[in-house]
């Protein structure tokens, strides 16, 4: 399960929009928020983009990419 709030956490840490992460990955804005919002599954290849983009570690892509117990009921209100 995804950590989608840590996520967008780490993303608006670094000044970046969601709309331009979306194009990096060469995704519609779109398909871009079904996957933070766990409605489709990010592929590897999009992990590890976001891994380089974001300059994660190992330990930060598994919290966030592969978290286990996650409250992610905030996110709704953050959109």
């Amino acid at each position: 399960m995804i950590d989608s709030k840590r996520l967008r956490e780490e993303i608006k840490k670094r000044g970046l929009r969601l709309g331009w992460m979306a194009e990096r990955l060469e995704i519609s804005y779109q398909a871009f928020w079904k996957k933070l919002n766990g409605q489709s599954n990010f592929s590897a290849a999009d992990v590890w983009e976001i891994k380089k983009i974001l300059g994660l570690s190992d330990e930060e892509v598994e919290s966030i990419f592969f978290a286990k117990d996650v409250d992610n009921s905030s996110t709704e209100a953050e959109r």
